[in-house]
């Protein structure tokens, strides 16, 4: 049974691919009841418009237009993909990597949608779609197991990467549809995005701009992320100076802390080797 809990977008325990597909149904629910009641309002203040004196009125529109949908079906096919692609590789790389694919994929391919349709080709057209923040998770989840093995219909075993070439070849596709002019492009180049972020995140390729973009601090005090368990080290009938075990204490709550913002796959093997060493302890 759900709850009303169930549909309130990051709560704690929600992936960051039901949060993404929360926001997505919102926001086609929304779009749809403020243009019954101010019409054309969806046309000026959410969705992207190619011609950049447009969007320097509308900034936002670079982030709103990837939540977009041009109907219901659309909303279904854009959280199908996600959860079926999402949760495979969240579980792996965390939700803050989800998170960045999303939203890198989304705001690139919304900057050279304007760039390249509106600059460039000097036409007016708009978009609404979460098409190309979706093809950045796809991909990217493609490129990091391609050959993950998936049932379809309950019956049929398929590899990741064949579902994602048949995806690319309707993308690609997409280029030459007249109606949603330009749409094609943002999708490939926000795949394109997932794609070489995956490969960076696995070490197969090194993009500078990410490193300097990770290493970015800023001046504000940081906040321990809350876990869902409470581990101790159980010290009982042991010999150890309190001291010594304190400091094991506070070295796998850290480890725990880093498992919960990156996912296991985020520690080092030092980290793995001490959770596991303790894990009789814990």
């Amino acid at each position: 049974m759900f709850s009303k809990d169930d549909f309130i977008p990051f709560r704690p325990q929600h992936t960051a691919i039901r949060n993404l597909m929360l926001l997505i149904a919102y926001t086609a629910v929304f779009s749809f009841l403020v243009n019954l009641v101010l019409p054309g309002f969806k046309e000026r203040f959410l969705m992207l418009h190619s011609n950049p004196n447009d969007v320097l009125f509308t900034p936002w529109t670079v982030v709103t237009t990837f939540f977009g949908n041009v109907g219901i079906f659309d909303v279904i096919s854009h959280c199908i993909w996600l959860f079926f692609f999402g949760r495979i590789s969240e579980d792996l790389i965390g939700k803050k990597k989800i998170y960045n694919f999303f939203f890198a994929g989304g705001i690139i391919a919304s900057i050279s949608y304007v760039l390249i349709v509106g600059v460039a080709l000097g036409k007016s057209h708009a978009i609404f779609t979460a098409a190309p923040a979706v093809a950045a998770v796809v991909y990217g989840t493609a490129i990091f197991r391609p050959y993950y093995e998936v049932y379809l219909f309950g019956r049929f075993k398929v590899q990741l990467r064949w579902i994602a070439a048949f995806k690319l070849l309707f993308d690609v596709l997409s280029i030459f549809n007249p109606v949603f002019f330009g749409s094609g492009v943002a999708i490939l180049i926000g795949g394109l995005v997932g794609v070489l972020g995956m490969l960076h995140s696995m070490g197969k390729i090194h993009i500078p701009i990410i490193d300097s973009l990770s290493s970015i601090e800023f001046n504000k005090p940081k906040v321990r992320p809350k876990r869902t368990a409470k581990v101790k080290i159980n010290t009982k009938g042991k010999s150890k100076p309190s001291g010594k075990s304190d400091d094991l204490q506070a070295q796998i709550d850290a480890i725990l802390d880093k498992i919960n913002q990156g996912g296991y796959s985020s520690l080092t093997e030092q980290e793995k080797q001490t959770l596991f060493n303790n894990s009789k302890e814990i």
